[in-house]
């Protein structure tokens, strides 16, 4: 039987992994979208990406404060989804 290792509070090196964002994947999709919208100059695509922002920065948001709520040495300063700003 496959056991799943100790859990840790210590901020292991995949906490260390973006440079300066805590969902970093979140905020890639962001802007591929936002491109996706400016390439297509429709309605639609430009909703989708600004719902695409309402789901997943809220997401963001919670589940950096999840990291510093849960690792004791996860990087304070780091910003949630957008880089220097949120």
């Amino acid at each position: 039987m496959n056991r799943l290792p100790a859990y840790t509070t210590r901020c292991t090196s995949s906490c260390r992994t973006s440079a300066g964002l805590g969902v970093s994947s979140y905020f890639g999709e962001i802007v591929e979208w936002a491109g996706f919208a400016l390439a297509c100059r429709s309605l639609p695509a430009a909703a989708f990406a600004a719902f695409t922002f309402a789901n997943l920065g809220p997401r963001g948001a919670a589940h950096h404060a999840w990291y510093i709520q849960r690792f004791e040495d996860y990087p304070r300063r780091r910003r949630a989804v957008l880089p220097f700003l949120w």
